[in-house]
């Protein structure tokens, strides 16, 4: 049986800059229109089945109260519609219609009756409300004499304590002190027992993780993603990293890797350098994929870096069947940051460790950030990239306890360890031979390009002093069509750099109008492999400097089609 069944929902809000404005348009007959449209849901479509328990996430602003308070019937949705089966109860907006200056007693009979719950049914609850909420005598005082704790707890309380057939709740779970807490939730697992559908929004990924049988992540207004709460709160946490490089003009990507079991994980990050191999190891030094609890061990994380960087930080993060964060460190915590690196480096990185953590399926997570806390953002980042059991040993125990760890750093050149698979295949599978900018191929243009234009009937793109792209190397010569408008170009030509892998292939010069073709030989050694690419060109120009035209872009050359077939 379906429980909830929204279909299409999308809501607008008229937003004015002024008050007086709304007066204004009214008075014109809406003929003049002075209010913009905010559209804070956009074809929000999913439905839940009787006895699920779903977790809303999303960023502020993605439209998550928007959503419930539509749910709840609080709001009415601008397109679309909403089907709720079953006696429902809402944890919305907590206290609404307490009175400060009545007692506790009367404000649970006001607040109930708003909430459309029978006198009845609250008599015979009211003990029951008292005992949960933990005010005691203060039930029978003003509410304006309570805390904040105590009066939040009290309309907990009485929605808690209803017999509902679907619960909807929005952040209001952190409510009281951690006892008080711990009482919600074991609440919230009797309503899961008793087969109540439960859908609620929270930022503790914790909570998610743990209680939710299914997750929804909201990104703009928009539905993006539904599925395992732990593949939806990683997913989350990606966004949230993509969005903070926006913000300070980092670069950041994100792909979406799915198993043979069709589950989702992430791998995000800038790519200046990736993780190629993970592994744990035994005391001997034998690869396994199983320890037994208190065995010394080594998780051996080894990345492979395309760029000079200032600094590199290598880590891990063990990660239990739930999601939950059992164990992380990295190299930065224990003061042994690798410093500079550079291109065409591999730093392999040891840590040794006494797994001393409970019997069970355990994830392992690595990453490589120019920072030890990623404040800078993450060079890679794997969520889940290799799975380890862990058998029970003698005597058991329970609980989880630190990891005492020790760590080792070598470095070497990539052509020193030629074992090492190309990371870029595993990132990038689908990379193309050939771009013409016309397609979608912006996943694949990794640093330094700005958005497609049309030119005639071509499609181009404008790159930046620096671009960097990915492409699948199936011929062994590379061939660029490009051009500029740079002005004064014949006194001052336009210089390029050509790299693969790093490596220096090529140059050419731009000193007259018009499109013009390159060719660069590869030779035979990366035939068959995604390679990374990158043109530099000696300096950029701004139209607007020129032209006055508004355009300050900081421009280097355009590109109509690169190809390597």
């Amino acid at each position: 049986m379906i429980a909830i069944d929204a279909n299409n929902l999308s809501k607008s809000f008229d937003i004015y800059k002024k008050p007086v404005d709304r007066i204004k348009e009214i008075l014109t007959l809406k003929r003049k229109q002075l209010h913009q449209e905010f559209w804070a849901l956009r074809d929000i479509s999913f439905s839940v089945r009787s006895g699920t328990t779903i977790g809303v996430l999303g960023q502020n602003g993605s439209g998550k109260s928007t959503l419930l308070k539509i749910l709840a019937g609080l709001m009415l949705p601008t397109v679309g519609y909403v089907t709720v089966n079953g006696k429902k109860s809402s944890l919305i907006e907590l206290g609404m219609g307490f009175h400060s200056e009545f007692s506790g007693r009367s404000n649970v009979y006001l607040n109930s009756a708003l909430l459309g719950i029978p006198k009845e049914e609250i008599d015979s609850k009211f003990d029951q409300i008292v005992e949960f909420s933990g005010i005691g005598d203060f039930i029978d005082r003003p509410v304006k004499t309570y805390s904040s704790g105590m009066y939040l707890r009290l309309a907990f309380s009485v929605v808690i304590n209803i017999d509902p057939e679907v619960l909807l709740i929005d952040e209001v779970l952190a409510v009281g002190d951690a006892l008080f807490s711990q009482k919600c939730i074991r609440k919230l697992k009797e309503f899961q027992e008793q087969g109540v559908t439960i859908l609620f929004v929270s930022h503790d990924l914790g909570l998610i993780k743990n209680l939710c049988d299914e997750a929804i992540l909201l990104d703009k207004g928009l539905l993006i993603e539904r599925g395992d709460p732990r593949d939806v709160a990683d997913y989350y946490i990606a966004l949230i990293q993509k969005r903070y490089a926006e913000e300070t003009n980092r670069l950041h990507f994100i792909q979406r890797i799915e198993d043979e079991e069709k589950k989702k994980r992430q791998r995000y990050g800038s790519f200046d350098a990736a993780i190629a191999k993970i592994r744990v190891t035994n005391s001997s030094g034998e690869e396994t994929g199983a320890v037994v609890s208190g065995e010394e061990c080594i998780i051996m994380v080894t990345a492979i870096f395309f760029e000079n960087v200032e600094d590199a930080v290598v880590g891990f993060l063990i990660r239990d069947r739930f999601g939950n964060d059992v164990f992380g460190t990295n190299t930065g915590h224990h003061n042994q940051n690798a410093g500079p690196v550079k291109k065409e480096e591999i730093i392999n990185v040891a840590f040794y460790l006494k797994m001393d953590i409970g019997p069970g399926d355990y994830s392992i997570t690595a990453a490589v950030h120019p920072d030890e806390f990623g404040f800078k953002g993450h060079f890679d980042w794997i969520d889940r990239a290799i799975s380890l059991k862990v058998f029970p040993s003698e005597p058991r125990f329970i609980g989880l306890s630190k990891l005492t760890t020790r760590i080792a750093i070598d470095r070497m050149k990539t052509a020193d360890f030629p074992q090492i698979d190309n990371p870029l295949n595993t990132i990038f599978p689908d990379a193309p031979d050939h771009f013409d900018m016309s397609g979608d191929f912006q996943k694949f243009l990794i640093k330094g390009w700005y958005p497609v234009e049309d030119w005639e009937g071509a499609s181009v793109r404008w790159t930046k002093k620096e671009s960097v792209f990915v492409m699948k190397v199936c011929g062994n010569r590379m061939k660029l069509e490009v051009g500029t408008l740079k002005p004064n170009i014949q006194n001052e030509p336009v210089r390029g750099d050509f790299f693969c892998n790093g490596i220096k292939v090529g140059n050419f010069i731009l000193s007259e109008y018009g499109w013009k073709n390159f060719e660069f030989n590869l030779g035979d050694c990366f035939l068959g492999q995604v390679a990374r690419f990158k043109l530099l060109i000696d300096g950029t120009w701004c139209p607007d400097h020129f032209f006055k035209n508004g355009d300050k872009r900081e421009l280097a050359i355009y590109v109509r089609r690169i190809d390597c077939k």
